[in-house]
């Protein structure tokens, strides 16, 4: 594969990633879920800049789902799965 190419994923990623999804009040569960998942699938012998992508990337997921609970995209959802939560 050419580096050009990963380096254009590389890119395309951080942008996100710095692009204003970025949230420091759930940095650490993100961290934490991207720890948790990369090693759960020994995601370990990548290049070390493609590494950082895959951890910013699976970040920048889980922030994006955080942000759709706090603005309410999932409330229905939510006491679905969570009926516990709709009673009280």
């Amino acid at each position: 594969m050419p580096q050009a190419e990963v380096s254009a994923w590389i890119h395309a990623v951080e942008s996100m990633y710095y692009g204003g999804l970025w949230d420091p009040g759930h940095a650490s569960a993100a961290e934490q879920a991207a720890s948790g998942l990369m090693s759960e699938y020994a995601i370990v012998n990548a290049p070390p800049d493609v590494l950082e992508m895959l951890r910013h990337a699976i970040e920048v997921g889980y922030l994006t789902a955080l942000a759709g609970v706090r603005e309410g995209e999932f409330d229905a959802q939510i006491r679905t799965w969570r009926p516990d939560l709709a009673s009280g």
